[in-house]
């Protein structure tokens, strides 16, 4: 969980508890999703994705930027 959140830190170039200027994204950092069984989980537009790695958020990171989300 923690170098995903690096990861993404570095990506959108700001820190948990803050959110990006063009208001699209914001980093909470949580301890407990109630889904261990597939974590380490990340929520993206409330859709709760499991079993991620930094290079798999990265890529849906990635895909929601394009997509203009």
């Amino acid at each position: 969980g923690v170098r995903i959140v690096d990861v993404l830190s570095k990506e959108l170039g700001i820190n948990p508890g803050q959110t990006t200027k063009d208001l699209q994204f914001t980093i909470e950092a949580v301890n407990c999703l109630g889904c261990c069984a597939i974590g380490p989980t990340v929520v993206l537009n409330g859709e709760y994705y499991g079993q991620m790695t930094p290079q798999k958020t990265l890529n849906q990171i990635k895909r929601l930027i394009k997509k203009g989300k």
